[in-house]
């Protein structure tokens, strides 16, 4: 028999080891739910400014994180794809809007003016209440910095911060010149968040009256998450807001790490050192495919890859030179060599995403013969010789410029390639100096008007090629006006046939977006229309 002594050290023992034991159960478990909770986000690189004024590509990712509009887009289960559809991939509906942090809006009969509630409570991460104030000083700020926000609100017909009117602490209005339905929607667009004019307002000095260095730096919205640390050139870290007025986010910490090496980000993914990947090449996708606890959601975007031509410039200034060219483009090889099959060849003159892109009058199949002829016609039965610019950095530009040439040698077309830095392929493009250039983009607003007018009126901001047809830039200055939203996309439909006839540029393909995941981030996916998507609806298990 044990005495009583052996009996007391022995149940001391088992006592500890159980407290150990649960102890480390705990520390586990905390740990867990911390690495559970913590989105870890690869990128090329890391935005430069917080500041709405200087937008860059992340910071375009990251829009959704800081900031929230007054209005989105209703939604529905992604329609492109059922497995998609399946995993809770929504994408925009956008004939309806729902509210956000605004409670309503109400658009006058003669559609100039536009009345807008705020729903009261809406605070940003400095404690302070979202009201019309805030919103009057985001457009003087924008108005005196004459910069993208600015122009981003003149695509509704906004021209100056006096057509905001404040009304009371809840309520401010728009006022416009002319009848535009973009009056209300464009709120719908992730960059239209407003600043936090209390905070903002203590960080204004003589030297800088609009607060742009903190800006750059802090997040002035009213978003679902703040920033509580950054290092240039490795990480930012976003830390969910507990205060937020739709709900505390299900993922507590979001990271997005500068990985400049897409190689790099691969094997991240791959490995599960990070969660998501962003900015892939496609062969790199394509290798991801299959791997296990990697997912892949491929996105049907707005994205447009097309070239310019130069209306102005000979040959070009012959539209049956341009047709040609359009005949004589590889769409169906290009989608599926360069962009393996992550892109849709184009039978459209703007994204056919767009509501109301029209490819009734679409023509341009893959035809060799036909452009031969339409060459010949216009006096170049022999072809010609021209450059095309691209940017030097970008593998797509690059395989469709050799694909372009190889198909354009068999009509005696000679396509002499020239890689180009971007910043001096921009500041070109914007002269207009070059006869024929790749270009991909997008309309930042779902609009039919918009994404007709921005690449075809002339002196649009992205009609690179000169083209001007004073029919269709009446035609688009009428349906500018047109706020049936049925009767707006038909009467768009008869644009779309000229803009084809006329060949301005040559459609190519339409890029997906590709998000690579790892297979235990779940939540809602919700795809907004400018390539982002928001945050506060994912989770991780």
């Amino acid at each position: 028999m044990k005495n009583k002594r052996s009996i007391f050290f022995n149940s001391k023992l088992f006592s500890i080891v159980v407290l150990v034991i649960v102890i480390g159960i705990v520390l586990a478990f905390s740990v867990s739910s911390f690495a559970k909770k913590t989105l870890i986000v690869g990128v090329p690189s890391l935005t430069n400014s917080l500041d709405y004024e200087k937008p860059s590509l992340t910071f375009g990712q990251i829009t959704t994180i800081l900031r929230d509009t007054g209005i989105h887009w209703e939604l529905q289960p992604y329609p492109f794809d059922e497995n998609l559809k399946n995993q809770s991939v929504w994408y925009p509906r956008y004939d309806q809007v729902r509210m956000s942090s605004f409670e309503s809006y109400e658009i006058s009969n003669d559609g100039k003016t536009c009345t807008f509630k705020i729903q009261p409570g809406v605070t940003s991460e400095w404690g302070n209440e979202f009201t019309a104030d805030d919103v009057k000083f985001t457009f003087d700020r924008a108005y005196a910095l004459n910069g993208f926000v600015k122009w981003l609100f003149g695509n509704a017909g906004i021209t100056s911060a006096d057509d905001v009117k404040v009304i009371d602490k809840y309520t401010f209005q728009f006022n416009v010149k002319d009848p535009s339905p973009l009056i209300a929607w464009i709120h719908c667009n992730n960059w239209t968040g407003y600043l936090d004019s209390k905070e903002t307002k203590k960080h204004m000095t003589d030297d800088d009256p609009w607060a742009n260095k903190w800006l750059d730096r802090h997040n002035g919205g009213f978003g679902p998450y703040k920033l509580v640390e950054w290092k240039a050139g490795q990480f930012m870290l976003f830390r969910a807001r507990e205060d937020w007025w739709e709900g505390k986010p299900a993922i507590d910490e979001i990271m997005f790490r500068e990985i400049p090496e897409s190689a790099n980000r691969v094997a991240m993914i791959e490995n599960g050192t990070i969660d998501m990947a962003l900015n892939l090449q496609p062969q790199e996708i394509q290798y991801l495919l299959g791997k296990p606890g990697v997912k892949l959601y491929n996105i049907k975007t707005a994205n447009y890859t097309y070239i310019i031509m130069n209306c102005k410039m000979k040959p070009f200034d012959d539209v049956r030179v341009r047709q040609a060219m359009n005949y004589a483009i590889p769409r169906q090889e290009i989608a599926e060599n360069v962009f393996k099959g992550f892109a849709t060849p184009m039978n459209t003159i703007i994204p056919s995403m767009m509501p109301g892109a029209d490819s009734t009058n679409w023509m341009y199949e893959y035809n060799l013969e036909k452009a031969k002829q339409l060459l010949a016609d216009a006096g170049y039965p022999n072809g010609f010789e021209v450059e095309l610019s691209y940017d030097n950095a970008n593998p797509m530009d690059e395989g469709i410029a050799v694909a372009f040439k190889s198909s354009l040698e068999k009509i005696g077309v000679t396509l002499k390639l020239n890689k180009v830095m971007l910043s001096s392929l921009v500041e070109k493009k914007m002269k207009k100096e070059l006869p024929i250039t790749i270009e991909t983009g997008l309309p930042v607003q779902p609009d039919v008007n918009y994404a007709c007018t921005i690449y075809y009126r002339p002196f649009a901001p992205l009609n690179f090629g000169n083209y001007e047809n004073p029919e269709v830039e009446q035609w688009m200055n009428e349906g500018t006006k047109i706020m049936d939203y049925n009767e707006r996309i038909e009467f768009h439909k008869k644009i779309q046939k000229v803009l084809i006839e006329d060949a301005p540029v040559i459609p190519v393909v339409e890029p997906n977006l590709q998000v690579v995941l790892r297979d235990n981030i779940k939540g809602k996916f919700i795809y907004e229309t400018v390539n982002n998507f928001y945050w506060h609806t994912l989770d991780k298990e």
